[in-house]
Order: C-alpha cells, then sequence, then structure tokens
C-alpha cells in the first residue's frame, strides 16, 4: 500500500513523457504538458505568434479542411474514451453483492478445545457446499480453554491476524465489548427476511445481546451435569434407572466404587472449568450467588460457598479423587478407572468415544435446590470482521451454524444443548435422535434449570476465574482446608475487582 501511495498516478506520467519540445521535419514544435497537439495554441501561442500569424495566411481552403477533419476525429476519439470510462466507473459501483458473489472470500474462524476440530470442519466442509466461493480455515493454535482463546483474539487485535468469526464463552462477550471488537448484528438481522423463519430459541437470541445491541447468536449451550460408568455404578450397588439426585448421594456412591478396587478413582469433580463453571453450579444450585445483586459485593462467601469447598473435599477423601488435569481425567474416565466425573454436557459425545465398547456412559442430574438456578455454559457465534464482503459471508455462516441443520451436527458431534427448535421438533433432524439416545435426551431435562453464567465486572474477570481455580486447587491438593481456602479466594477476588 505505502508503494501503491508513492507511485505517481498515470495522467501525470503520460504528461511528463510527452511534454517538452520535439522536432518533425527540421522544425520544432512545443507540446503541451497534456500531451495533445490540439494544446500548442494554448501553451505555443504567445512564444510563437508571428509565426502563427504567418501559418494563418499560407493556409488554403484544402488544408483547412484537413485540419478541421483530424481534429474532429480525435475529438471523437477522447469523447469515446472518456465515454467508456465513465460507464466502467458506473458498472463497477453498481455490481450487486450477488454477481461479485463467485469471487472466493476466505474466512477465518476461531474456537477453543481441540476435541472440537471434528465438529468444525464438518461444518466447513457442509456451509462449503452450498457456498462454493467461501473458504473456512481455522486460526492456529486451537487454544484448550474459553479463557485461553480470549487472550489468544485479544493479542491478535494488537499484532494482527484477528479471525473474521470467532465462537467465544457466553461469559466473556462483555470483555469483547468493552474492546470494541465485536460487529454488531441488528443491521444484519433487520435486513435479512430469512432470519425469523431459521427457528433460533430465545436463549439463542438473547444470549449475544449486550444492553439493547445483538453482538451474537447463541451457538452450543451446555448444563452442568454428572456423568457415571454404568459397570462400575452397578459393582458398588447403584441402580442405573435410579442415579443420584442429592450431592451426599453421590458422595456415598463414588465411596462405594472406590472400595471396590483401590486402583479406581470414585468420583472426580472438573473443578478447573473455564470460567468458575462448576464451582458457579455448585453454588447457585444450592440458591447462592457469586455476587450480590449490586455486583460489587461478595456473595460465594455464605454458606453455599462454604458446602461447595466441604464437597470438594469430600470427592478427595470419600471418593478418591487425584489432583490431576482436566484432560487427564477425561481420559481416565474413559479409561475405566473413574466411577464419576461432575462437569459439564457439552462433554457427552467425546466421553462416549473415550469409552468405546469398554462401558455404558449415564447422565444425571445436577443437584439442585427448590430456589436453586444452574448457569448456562457454551459458546457464542460473533463476528469481528469489518470487510463488506467477508461480513456478508460469515453472516451466511452464522445462520448456517445456529440454524436447523448446523444445530443437528453441533448436537450429534458433542452432545450439548441445541439452540434451534426446528432441529428439536423435526424427526429427520433430531426428534428421532433423541428418542434413540436417551443420554442425549436426559441433558436437556433441566432447560428450566438454567440461568445466566455469571461474569465477574471490570478488566480482571480472567485473572478472577484463574484465582478461583487456583483457591480451588488447594482443597484438592489438601493444601488447605474449606473455610481457609474459601477465605483466601474472597480476598484473591476482592483486591481484583473494580475499586
Amino acid at each position: 500500500m505505502a508503494a501503491h501511495r508513492s507511485a505517481r498516478p498515470e495522467p501525470y506520467a503520460a504528461a511528463a513523457r510527452h511534454h517538452g519540445i520535439q522536432e518533425r521535419g527540421g522544425r520544432k514544435r512545443l507540446w503541451s504538458a497534456h500531451g495533445s497537439i490540439h494544446d500548442r495554441r494554448r501553451t505555443s501561442h504567445h512564444r510563437v505568434s508571428l509565426r502563427s500569424e504567418m501559418v494563418r495566411r499560407r493556409t488554403d481552403r484544402r488544408s483547412s479542411q484537413v485540419i478541421k477533419k483530424e481534429n474532429w476525429i480525435m475529438n471523437m476519439k477522447w469523447r469515446n474514451l472518456l465515454t467508456a470510462a465513465t460507464l466502467g466507473i458506473i458498472s463497477c459501483a453498481s455490481i450487486s453483492p450477488n454477481a461479485q458473489a463467485s469471487e472466493t472470500v476466505n474466512l477465518t474462524i476461531s474456537f477453543s478445545y481441540g476435541p472440537y476440530s471434528e465438529l468444525f470442519d464438518a461444518l466447513a466442509k457442509k456451509f462449503e457446499e452450498t457456498h462454493p466461493n467461501v473458504k473456512i480455515t481455522t486460526l492456529q493454535p486451537i487454544v484448550g480453554t474459553h479463557e485461553e482463546h480470549l487472550q489468544q483474539v485479544l493479542r491478535a487485535a494488537v499484532t494482527g491476524g484477528l479471525p473474521d468469526v470467532s465462537f467465544q464463552g457466553n461469559h466473556l462477550l462483555p470483555i469483547l465489548e468493552q474492546r470494541g471488537l465485536l460487529v454488531p448484528l441488528d443491521p444484519m438481522i433487520e435486513k435479512d427476511p430469512e432470519f425469523n423463519s431459521l427457528g433460533l430459541t430465545e436463549g439463542a437470541k438473547s444470549v449475544g445481546r449486550i444492553g439493547s445491541v445483538t453482538y451474537g447468536l447463541g451457538f452450543q449451550s451446555s448444563a452442568p451435569a454428572v456423568f457415571y460408568n454404568s459397570d462400575l455404578l452397578k459393582k458398588a450397588g447403584g441402580d442405573p434407572e435410579k442415579l443420584p439426585k442429592t450431592w451426599p448421594e453421590i458422595v456415598e456412591l463414588a465411596k462405594g466404587i472406590k472400595a471396590q478396587d483401590a486402583g479406581t478413582m470414585g468420583g472426580y469433580f472438573d473443578y478447573a472449568s473455564s470460567g468458575a463453571f462448576t464451582f458457579q453450579a455448585i453454588i447457585r444450585g444450592l440458591g447462592g450467588q457469586m455476587m450480590k445483586p449490586d455486583n460489587t459485593t461478595i456473595a460465594f462467601n455464605g454458606p453455599e460457598g462454604l458446602s461447595a469447598m466441604k464437597l470438594l473435599k469430600q470427592f478427595v477423601t470419600d471418593g478418591g479423587m487425584k489432583d490431576m488435569s482436566r484432560d487427564q481425567a477425561y481420559q481416565a474416565f474413559g479409561a475405566g478407572t473413574v466411577g464419576i466425573l461432575a462437569g459439564a454436557s457439552s462433554n457427552l459425545s467425546q466421553f462416549q468415544k473415550l469409552s468405546g465398547d469398554r462401558f455404558k456412559v449415564l447422565v444425571g442430574p445436577w443437584p439442585i435446590s427448590a430456589n436453586g438456578k444452574l448457569p448456562t455454559g457454551g459458546r457464542t457465534a460473533v463476528i469481528f470482521t469489518r470487510d463488506p464482503a467477508k461480513q456478508a459471508a460469515a453472516w451466511d455462516y452464522l445462520k448456517f451454524v445456529t440454524g436447523p441443520k448446523g444445530q443437528t451436527m453441533m448436537v450429534k458431534l458433542t452432545g450439548s444443548l441445541p439452540n434451534n427448535e426446528k432441529a428439536i421438533k423435526d424427526p429427520a433432524l433430531l426428534g428421532k435422535f433423541y428418542q434413540d439416545n436417551p443420554n442425549q435426551l436426559a441433558t436437556t431435562q433441566q432447560l428450566s434449570d438454567l440461568g445466566d453464567w455469571y461474569t465477574f465486572p471490570g478488566d480482571n474477570a480472567v485473572k478472577i476465574n484463574t484465582a478461583i481455580n487456583d483457591d480451588l486447587q488447594s482443597v484438592v491438593s489438601l493444601k488447605l482446608e474449606p473455610d481457609d481456602a474459601l477465605d483466601k479466594m474472597v480476598k484473591d477476588v476482592q483486591a481484583l475487582l473494580p475499586r
């Protein structure tokens, strides 16, 4: 671009080539800076006026006619060129987006969690079948968590390489909005006659709304869920048809599974989840809150928070939980060495693939009190690109991935909750699928219990979630007692809240 801006425009370059004095037939002729022989009257008239008068006196009728004819021909050529150029400019400006659809549009998307590559690759392939002019690539590397993904995007906004479309954690959209990175979708929604017939749930429409502006569409939702190894559950005396509904029942079953085999973990609590998702799920399921309504005072330091800390320790002392990473715990569950895993419904398909034919995975409800609510996890599809052609392609892509076909693929490949009513009701899409897959149906049973996924205020939301996970880890490692760890968590979070 810099080289282009510094280059001399063509008309001026032409003038430089033709401006000056040229010789013809032994006589000097002065050309204008515009390169036209007819301009010699403007350029040279005053400098060679005597010669000009002699030429006019000697001009006979025939030569005058020749000159006039040449002038007319040359004027017509210039008029034709100008007309053609004008028509060319007008035609280029009036080309519709559809007429330009044949040009290849390269879209870069981003998401977190490597195992979801299969889903997004499949979605890209399906979308490109009906949009052959669009090519989709994925931002690399694919990071593991929502928070790492957010940091990856924020860095790209500064250094370059910001993706065109991104699937961000529902709870992180306010941070992106504060940075001015999100493209409002309302103008696209208002101009699109197809949007209202896509079948999006109200939750899918509202999850990406901040204030009165829509910045994203809900792509994937997940609820807290408890997974069971059916074989280990039966050995410990559990009933696959009557899964536990309270935390004491779950801990007791984990204790029984551990007693059957010293090398088996009775249970694992996925405490290091993105956005403190599972920690929030315990507290809010018990009727507590993370912050008070004023959003300035911590509320998780009440009885519900202490119960959460004690429950985590029980998974260790009674259920035999070991301090390991999430990936290690998932692999152990798939290998059949973990009896119970408390996590998110979006991991169902992964657990079923990891377990293979070794055992059947069962999905049970997350314990909740009469006045409790559970956070809704998941991803929201947003647009970053400001390029008009890419925005048009990105909008079509968003409609596809949140539409009936895209949502059907998402549910079947992840086990997450769908955000499209047409997909749920159509027997050819998810209607019959849920009938044939009771585990998938089980993940939808607590839809009425779901609420928002709380985000801490200010610029330190990500740091706060990291601090919470660190304090939870201190309980799992038995470095701190539950009450001491909770006190430390309160101090750590308070120090990071806006002042």
